[in-house]
């Protein structure tokens, strides 16, 4: 299914069902089901790790922990600090992807909010995590402290003690679960959404006594639907303290089923996993929350964080790739998408048209085996730069470009923020950005003649840096 497919079954389940009075271990678990459903009919085959095999899973599993042995000996770790602090702020490793002249790892969707605190002189404490397991973004702009072998041993903690054990209300639960199998060909079990529960509920308290021990007043996070978020977020809640999701990719009307199409909450109150607010890049943004959020859920369009510190990252960061940016070249960022092969014809295409061109080629924060497979089959060509390009600022890469071009990225959505036209060459990008190609903001090309003419449709612009 697309998004708005997604969406529209969800709301069929919860126009059907009591689905905001689900509870395990007294616990509103619509949204951790939602989720689950989520992903299992999304369109992108690597949102489906129940369809590898029994063998494949456990050994991405003894991979991650041996990723994340190996990154706990070697990497040089930062204290969590002794001060009460008013905010938290919860990083993801990937996110660091801007590279600075003196080694740091830059976040570009929370440090900003560092750099604002820094300014006004409010107490901070950072923490970090990757569901990769490996930290691999270090040093870190703002000495997060990383709370990934914690969170392991509280995994093993749980698993040891086997905390199966559950309180429920799940009013005619048997009869979804039926339905989903008769109506959706979907498979789910209850004893995996207790299990998630209990484990949500596992790392909340932990996230609680850092609340508490700190005397936090505010938690800012990037990810809510994430399984440390949405146990971030109930900590919160039952601390008492707001906590606000940072916008970082597609969030508006059909682009992303977590913050579409919610049709019901608990009265009187909101889902414990979600957060209190959303921070939101455009007005569109905010009135899709709008459209669904309650009197305990609100959405404010604050623009992109990152442009408060646009002109200190100007001045922190090496500007080897802005030299390709020089009058009279047409420079082309290639945004890459995560959980699917890009077209054969699109890596002949780029192959082909390297003269008239120069290709920037950005890894999603992601990366994965389709996008390796897809930079290999373009390493040694002449004009086609793929090492380093995600480590600039994806701000000035749009505001300098000649177009950009992808499969499904949200980068659209951004290069649409700074004026830049995109072409899409995936099918799945019709239903996420019907829109912006209806305004004729971006342009369809299924074909190595249609991306030909799509680059001609565009207005032959070139920037002077």
């Amino acid at each position: 299914m697309n998004v708005k497919e997604i969406v529209k079954a969800l709301n069929e389940i919860e126009n059907s069902y009591p689905v905001e009075e689900w509870q395990i271990n007294k616990i509103r678990v619509w949204p951790i089901i939602r989720k689950m459903l989520a992903a299992r009919w999304s369109d992108i085959e690597s949102f489906h790790p129940q369809k590898q095999s029994l063998l494949k899973r456990y050994e991405n599993k003894i991979f991650k922990i041996y990723q994340l042995l190996s990154s706990s000996l070697t990497l040089k770790q930062n204290a969590l600090p002794q001060y009460a602090a008013d905010v938290l702020i919860f990083h993801d490793n990937v996110d660091r992807n801007i590279l600075l002249k003196d080694g740091r790892w830059y976040d570009h969707n929370l440090d900003p909010i560092v750099d604002v605190l820094n300014d006004i002189n409010i107490a901070y404490i950072s923490i970090e995590h990757t569901f990769l397991e490996k930290i691999t973004k270090y040093p870190f702009y703002d000495n997060s402290h990383v709370i990934n072998m914690e969170l392991f041993l509280h995994r093993l903690k749980y698993n040891w003690q086997n905390r199966e054990t559950y309180s429920e209300k799940l009013i005619f639960f048997d009869d979804f679960l039926k339905r989903l199998r008769n109506e959706y060909d979907t498979v789910l079990c209850k004893k995996e959404v207790v299990h998630y529960a209990n484990l949500v509920k596992n790392y909340a308290d932990y996230f609680k006594k850092i609340l508490i021990g700190k005397k936090i007043k505010v938690v800012f996070m990037k990810c809510w639907y994430s399984i440390e978020e949405q146990a971030l977020s109930l900590a919160c809640s039952e601390v008492g303290i707001p906590a606000i999701d940072v916008q970082h990719g597609v969030a508006g009307a059909g682009y992303n089923n977590a913050y579409n199409g919610w049709k019901k909450f608990p009265s009187n109150s909101s889902y414990e996993l979600l957060p209190s607010f959303f921070l939101c890049w455009t007005w569109e943004d905010k009135y899709s929350i709008d459209s669904w959020a309650t009197n305990y859920v609100k959405a404010f369009c604050v623009g992109k964080s990152i442009e408060y510190s646009m002109k200190k990252l100007e001045q922190l960061i090496d500007a080897y790739y802005l030299k390709y940016f020089t009058k009279g070249k047409k420079v082309i960022l290639f945004s890459l998408s995560w959980g699917e092969d890009v077209p054969e014809w699109v890596i002949n295409f780029i192959k082909n048209n390297n003269k008239e061109y120069v290709w920037l080629i950005r890894y999603h924060p992601h990366i994965d085996i389709y996008q390796k497979k897809f930079t290999s089959a373009l390493n040694g060509n002449e004009n086609i730069i793929i090492e380093g390009v995600e480590n600039i600022p994806l701000e000035m890469l749009l505001s300098r470009c000649y177009c950009n071009i992808t499969m499904y990225s949200s980068v659209v959505i951004e290069a649409n923020f700074y004026g830049k036209m995109s072409i899409v060459v995936h099918k799945n990008s019709e239903r996420m950005y019907r829109e912006l190609i209806d305004q004729g903001k971006v342009l369809k090309a299924y074909s190595a003649d249609e991306l030909s003419m799509s680059l001609k449709k565009i207005q032959n612009k070139v920037f002077d840096v």
